[in-house]
């Protein structure tokens, strides 16, 4: 079987500051996810995707007025789907 995308809709249990779930297997990827939240906002990376293409929809504890992926500013705002080759996504709250 051939996986070509993964979705992923992380959400930090309350309480935590981060995550990281190391070595996940996407068909022959492997893959790791790293969630942050602070008080301004949240990040999400993704390391390993190779040629998978990932999109991310990010759950914050409030609405977003700025999301960059990659380092760059998205025109996207709110509970922002983006889809990779790109591997981090940072939603900063309003």
């Amino acid at each position: 079987m051939l996986f070509r995308s993964l979705a992923l809709a992380p959400h930090l249990p309350a309480g935590w500051p981060s995550f990281t779930a190391h070595d996940l297997r996407v068909g022959d990827t492997r893959l790791d996810v790293t969630v942050e939240g602070w008080a301004e906002g949240e990040r999400v990376r993704v390391d390993g995707a190779g040629a998978l293409a990932v999109t991310v929809t990010l759950h914050g504890a409030r609405p977003f007025s700025e999301v960059w992926v990659d380092g760059e500013r998205s025109d996207a705002t709110g509970s922002l789907v983006t889809v990779s080759p790109r591997r981090e996504v940072v939603g900063v709250y309003e």
